[in-house]
């Protein structure tokens, strides 16, 4: 039987900005858990190049020594590689996937994956999580828009979904600020990246922090400014957390 290593690594997957999609990696992962169990083959995640093993503890395989001393190469036709090489040990990176219906086995892979670290859990477990509402705005639209006018615009399409319980969670800063003089509910002072760009290593920890209360929640709402739920957002799913998307325009 073959064994398969898939090795996530910090790539430039997106145009504006030098980062891997956490969700995408875990999309990847999961299409070749269903590969694994048609092709019958091993597979193992390696997270020792990315920038989640700062924070996360590294899920061991017998392979580690050999993902650490070589080049990585990057696969895009994931299965027909899988089947013509010939090696036993196949290693690569790959941001390819096809949409599959997840599965127990695939989900308890990811969260194994993601396994809190002992400090994060310190943080996390004394945590009462409710309903949360997750706003997705993005720092380069603040930028173009007056801040008032944005800030209040979102306010609006949320505020019915609020409460003293709910949990705000946001990648801008200035929301979160300007939701605690508006309403009373929960914000943590968090400072959110993207997981897999660098530059970013500092707020990995935070932004698992945001990820964990997710997977703790009754129900998420999620509100982007691109009127889509964020792939962020939709890795909660794998903890069967139901999403619940309040649209920009309706």
């Amino acid at each position: 039987m073959k064994t398969v290593i898939y090795v996530w690594k910090n790539n430039s997957i997106h145009r504006s900005k030098l980062c891997d999609d956490l969700f995408q990696l875990i999309q990847t992962t999961c299409y070749l858990h269903y590969l694994s169990m048609i092709m019958l083959f091993t597979l193992y995640v390696d997270t020792q190049h990315h920038s989640i093993s700062t924070v996360l503890p590294v899920v061991h395989h017998p392979h580690m020594k050999l993902i650490a001393e070589n080049e990585i190469p990057v696969v895009h036709d994931l299965d027909y590689y899988i089947q013509s090489t010939n090696s036993n040990i196949l290693y690569f990176s790959s941001t390819t996937y096809l949409p599959i219906n997840l599965n127990k086995s695939c989900n308890e892979l990811i969260q194994t994956i993601l396994m809190p670290s002992p400090k994060l859990l310190l943080r996390i477990l004394p945590i009462q999580v409710y309903n949360v509402i997750h706003v997705h705005i993005n720092d380069p639209i603040i930028s173009r828009f007056k801040y008032s006018y944005l800030l209040y615009t979102v306010y609006e399409r949320i505020k019915h979904y609020l409460t003293p319980t709910t949990i705000i969670l946001s990648d801008t800063h200035e929301f979160k600020t300007y939701i605690k003089s508006k309403q009373d509910c929960i914000v943590f002072d968090t400072k959110i990246g993207n997981i897999g760009y660098p530059p970013h290593n500092d707020a990995v920890e935070d932004t698992l922090f945001d990820l964990y209360l997710m997977t703790k929640a009754t129900k998420i709402y999620s509100f982007s400014w691109w009127n889509t739920i964020p792939g962020f957002v939709k890795i909660a799913k794998i903890y069967n957390i139901p999403i619940i998307e309040i649209k920009l325009i309706n």
